[in-house]
Parts: C-alpha cells; structure tokens; sequence
C-alpha cells in the first residue's frame, strides 16, 4: 500500500519537489533513496491565518510497492453500432457520447454552433463589436458555454456520478494533471479549447459523429416513444444554395464525405459550369438537376429528375428514372414515409396505406440499418420535412428536404430515432418553447440574476493572502461568499480570478455579461457574478400570459433593458461598486477587463427593485467581511442573468426518461440537472448509462 503524508508548508516550498518530497519522506520514516514515486494528491491553500500554508498530501511508493495503474478507458469502434442522438456538444453532451462508445453503441451528436477553431472568430467579431453569430458565440458551439470560461471544474455534485473518473477523461484529453489533485482545480480558457476538440476527435476516431450546424427544431412522440429528432442547418455548417461542397470544403459535417446543397446543381468547387469530371462522388442537388454524368453515383436529384447516366442515382421528387436496384415507375410521388422490409421499401401515405412498391435504395444504405449497412437494422434513418426517408445520412439526401426548404434553407431534416439525451445548455430557449409547443411538460424552478463586479486583482490578492503582493509562489486569489438579504440568498458566483468580463449574449437585442479566466490567471482584473435568488412569487406578473415559461420572460426582459441601458451594440450598463452601495450615480468608470465597452448607468433605477436592494445590501455585507471590497475601484455590469435555467426538464428518478416521452433523455445544465462543467459532464454519462442498461435489456 502506499503511503499517505499530509504536510503543512510555506507557499514556497509546496511548489518545490525537491524540497516536499524529502519532508514527505522523513515524514513516512523511510530514506528518500527508496521512494520510488511520489505524487501529490491534494492540495488546498489556507489563507485563514497569517502567515499563507499550503496543505499538501503526497502518496509515496517505496521500493517494491507496485505503483499505481493508469485510469484505463475502453473506447472501442463503433462503427455500424446501434445509434443514438445527442442533442448538444457541451460537457454533458460530449460526455455522454464518450460514455456511449463506452458501452458500445455509436454516438451522434447535433451541435447547432462551430468546431472551436472556427467560434473563436465570432467571439473575436463580438468584442470587436462587429456582429453576434446567434449560433456561434460564447454561448453556443462546440464545448457549450464552458469553453470560453474559467473552466472551473469543483462542484458539490459529487454523487452525481464518479467526480476522479471525469478529472481523468479530462487528463486524458489534454487537460493539466494538477486538477486531479487541486482543491479547486480549473484549466483555463486558453487550454480548455483544445482539451474539447480532443474529445472530438476521440468521439470520431472511434466512429462516432458530431454535426455541426445543426439547430434542433423538434422531437417527435408518438404514443409516448420518441421517434425521431429534427433539425435545421444554420449558418454554422453545410453547403448553400447553390452547390454542394467538396468533400474537404464543408466544415459542418465530420466523419463523412458526402456533402448537399439546398439548391442547384452540384459540382466540385465554385460555382462554375458542371462537367463529368468536376463531379466528385456522392454528392446531392438539391432543387435542380443531377448531373447528367456517367461519373460514380449516388448522384441524387430533389425535385426534378435523377440522373440517368451511370451509378445509385436516385430521384426524391415528382420525376423518377432508372434508379438504384431497380426500376421506378414514371411519375412516382416519392416524398411520403418509407418502410422497409428486407430489401422493399414500401411508400405510404402516413396513415398506413401503401402508395406503391419500389424495389430500390431510398439512399445510399436505406434498408441495411446503419449508415455503413451493416444489416443490424438499428441506425437512425434520416428523412426530409416532407416525410421521406432518404437513407442513412442527413446530408446526402437530396434537397430540399421537405416542405419548409426555401432558396437560401437547407430545409429540416429529421432523424428517426428511438433515443435522444437532450443535453443543450440554458441558454437555448428555442428548445424550451419547442418542448413547450409539442406539450412535453416542463416545471418552472427558481433561478438567480444580478450583476458582474470587478476588482483590481492585487485587491482581492492583498485582501485575502494579508500581504502588499501575492508573490510568485501564490495563485491569483479568489473568494466565496454568501448572504442572507430578508430571506433571500445574496452570493459570488463564477469568481474567475486573473480573468475578464465577456459578452455572452445570444441576440443582438441582449446585453448579458460572464467571466472568463485563462489557465495563469495573469489579467489584472478579479470579477464574479454577484446574484440573487429569482423566486416564483417575484414573477406573478407574468405566469397569466406565460405560464412556465415566465421565467424565461422575465430573463429575456432584463438583458433587453441591459441592453438599451448600454447604448451601443454590446457595451454593457456599469456602475463603480461604492456609488451602486450609496446608489448615487457614478460620473466615470474604472478601467476594466471588458473589452466591447461600459456605459455609466445607475443600475438599481432600472433592475427590479426586490433584485437592487437585496444586491445592495449583500454587497455592503461582504464589504464587512473582506475589508476594501467595497470601494470605487472597482465596478458592477450587468447583467448577470445565465446562471441557471428558470425550467427544469423533468425526468423520472429511476429511468432518467422524461415522463412524457420514453427514450428522452433530459440531461445537464439546460435541463435543470447540474450546474457547471463537471457536473455537467457527470450528469451525461449518467444519462448515457440510463439509455445503455435500458437498450442492454433489449
């Protein structure tokens, strides 16, 4: 068995093996020459007292100690496994599809934002105040909103799966070792980025799917099954209108090779005239003609006629020629739903009726399950607005894909599919007010709002570590703190120490305002969300016109007057931190961490007034605890709105299904199940392992 050694130690030495290693040695009564490993497994500052320790536990293994194993994860091929949807590629939402490889089956996940390369130019273009990606920005894409933040990893949340086992995945994947043994371990926003895409790659490597630019409209239910998912393409993904890109053009779409447009005619690149050898392979037109072209196939046609020349073409409108495995009667109406048995595939009406019998593929694999036919028959198939099964992948049918495509749209695409973990964020109210609309019930819950403040970080340093400077052997310092106002919680939320304030806005007409730190927390600024409880009783105002979803309501409004409060797109309302306590105005602002700009406002004229004074008087309370945090040098923004969501997704304790619709599976912080990264990423393998014991059993 190792060895255990607690050690109490100057902030200097604790950063020192050379020097810890020894004491833990001398400690443990062994000669340091027969220490074979030490490694430390926690680490917590206590800065209670002058002068600042460092509490350290270091595990020893001596000579002959088998030393430890390294933390073993089996992501194994899943390729042309049963498959299942993910709604989402947050914490919750990437962890659960690695927990689905896991446990064998193919994950694919929809995200309606950007790989990360590619979002962090919408974020650079919303501090640069040039316009807001309503998919792609520091709420939406890849990694959700805890990508460009502190990536602090604590959480409370500790019987919400294994809290190691998800550090690890983490290590895995790129993130520091320190946060398997920090007391409060984070990665940092410049780090955390490419700890994500790893997982990615991960995901993918083992056959697994993401798509991006994929924003879910819908979910089907019928008679209390899931049956299938639908989704728009938004700007973040996929080919236009006119051609469909080239296999290493369209960065929407990984793991394929096959690509459509929504309009035209296919080609290579560009939009140049359409000749045999510019047509590559697998490609889709979507309202005009496939080419004309003994080039290999699938070439398909939306709603004119398929090629008739050569290869698997196939015709998914009015006119249909010599297709696929077979011939199609002249005028075949193809655009209703398809079933299959064996190799038929038979069309109906909807109700049941059988249209007519074809004896051809509806798409590359329809028939064979899988997307890479592998007869086991369980593979999502994907089908237009229309109705119309296209086969096994949603972006090589041809287009427009149903009846809402319009020049410029690549239509809806559904997904049938009999499992679903809707793991998006609580930033997307679209799919609340979906979930809503299609009468899967939803519960309105408590939330908090409030405000940003910010603080020189040599403040907050000089408060907390009782010296002039922390030193090189010191973190950026940060706090905790709490406050009961008349019975309603007051507290910090989010503290990024060393960090900035950013926009996090989803719309153009909202002014909301997070914090970010990078892995050195080297900014000379401190800022936390200061917030307070939002409870049902403050939104009677409302529930008569909106219901459940008055909540939502009420957020949407604040960030709107946010909004015109700040003036120009994307500056924020502010106020220094004493004349907000006195409620005076404040006639200039200190400089601060948030790069779009600040206008001067006097914050509790236009928050709620339940919201001001409790804010007020909280603030003045932890001024008394920490002395100097009241001051004018330092500010509060607003405002603070997106710290959890005012609707609970409700799911049954014991499937984790929600109990309206079997199959699913509300998780994560947008479903009202965490709160954070890592809980967040604990509560989607949860859901994940749910989803796979109930198919195990099948």
């Amino acid at each position: 068995m190792p060895l255990i050694i607690p050690l109490v130690l100057s902030p200097r030495q604790s950063s020192d093996p050379d020097v810890y290693v020894p004491l833990a040695a001398r400690a443990a009564g062994v000669p340091e020459r027969d220490v074979a490993l030490a490694r430390v497994v926690k680490k917590s500052v206590d800065a209670r007292r002058r002068p600042v320790r460092v509490h350290l536990t270091v595990e020893l293994y001596v000579d002959g100690e088998p030393e430890p194993e390294e933390v073993d994860f089996r992501y194994g091929d899943v390729s042309g496994r049963r498959e299942a949807v993910v709604i989402g590629a947050g914490p919750a939402g990437l962890f659960a599809a690695l927990r689905l490889i896991e446990r064998g089956y193919r994950p694919v996940i929809l995200e309606r934002g950007k790989p990360v390369a590619e979002r962090k130019k919408d974020i650079a273009a919303i501090n640069r105040n040039l316009g807001l990606d309503p998919d792609s920005n520091y709420a939406f894409g890849e990694g959700g909103a805890g990508t460009f933040s502190d990536g602090k990893l604590y959480t409370r949340s500790k019987k919400r799966g294994d809290y190691n086992r998800a550090l690890h995945i983490l290590v895995r994947h790129g993130a520091p070792p320190e946060i398997l043994y920090e007391a409060h371990p984070h990665i940092g926003t410049d780090r955390l980025p490419g700890v994500i895409t790893r997982i990615r790659e991960t995901i993918e490597a083992c056959g697994g799917e993401v798509i991006f630019g994929a924003r879910v409209t819908g979910i089907d239910v019928r008679d209390g099954h899931v049956a299938a998912v639908r989704y728009v393409r938004t700007g973040s993904g996929g080919a236009g209108v006119d051609n469909a890109a080239s296999a290493e053009d369209t960065p929407g779409r990984t793991g394929t090779t096959r690509h459509i447009a929504s309009s035209g005619i296919t080609e290579k690149k560009g939009n140049g005239p359409t000749t045999a050898s510019e047509i590559p392979p697998e490609t889709s037109a979507g309202a005009g003609n496939a080419a004309d072209t003994a080039a290999p196939g699938p070439h398909e046609a939306g709603r004119a006629n398929a090629a008739y020349r050569g290869g698997n073409h196939t015709a998914t409108g009015p006119l249909t020629e010599k297709a696929g495995t077979g011939e199609i009667p002249e005028k075949t109406i193809v655009n209703k739903i398809c079933h299959e048995s064996g190799s038929r595939v038979y069309l109906t009406d909807g109700a049941g009726e059988v249209i007519t019998e074809a004896r051809y593929r509806c798409g590359a694999n329809a028939g064979k399950g899988s997307r890479e036919g592998n007869g086991t028959g369980h593979g999502p198939k994907y089908v237009a607005g229309d109705g119309a099964l296209y086969g096994t992948d949603p972006h090589t049918a041809a287009g427009p894909p149903g009846g809402t495509a319009h020049p410029g749209s690549s239509g809806e695409y559904i997904i049938e599919t009999g499992a679903a973990i809707m793991a998006t964020g609580h930033s997307a109210r679209d799919v609340y007010e979906m979930l809503h609309a299609r009468g899967l019930r939803l519960e309105p819950k408590d939330f908090a709002m409030g405000v940003r403040i910010e603080h020189p970080q040599a403040l907050i340093d000089s408060i907390q570590y009782h010296v002039p400077e922390r030193g090189p052997y010191l973190s950026a310092a940060s706090y905790s703190l709490v406050e009961q106002v008349g019975g309603r919680g007051v507290y910090s939320f989010c503290m990024c120490p060393g960090g900035f304030i950013v926009p996090a806005m989803t719309a153009a007409d909202e002014s909301v305002v997070n914090g970010m730190s990078p892995s050195g927390r080297n900014s000379p600024y401190a800022n936390s969300g200061i917030v307070t409880q939002v409870r049902q009783e403050d939104l009677a105002h409302l529930q008569d016109r909106y219901g459940v979803m008055a909540g939502l309501e009420f957020q949407r409004r604040l960030e709107q007057e946010a909004r015109r409060r700040g003036g120009d797109p994307f500056r924020a309302p502010a106020q220094r931190v004493g004349d907000f306590v006195a409620a005076k105005p404040s006639s200039g602002l200190p400089s601060s961490s948030y790069v779009p700009g600040l206008t001067p406002s006097v914050m509790d004229k236009w928050l709620p007034g339940f919201m001001a004074g409790a804010l007020r008087r909280g603030i003045e309370a932890f001024g008394r605890r920490l002395r100097g945090f009241v001051t004018n040098e330092a500010l509060v923004a607003g405002v603070e709105s997106r710290t959890s969501t005012p609707v609970r997704i409700p799911r049954d304790p014991a499937t984790l299904m929600h109990p309206q619709a079997e199959g699913l599976y509300p998780a994560g912080e947008g479903a009202g199940y965490a709160g954070g990264i890592i809980s967040a990423a604990m509560d989607g393998e949860r859901t994940a392992d749910a989803l796979a014991d109930r198919w195990d059993k099948r």
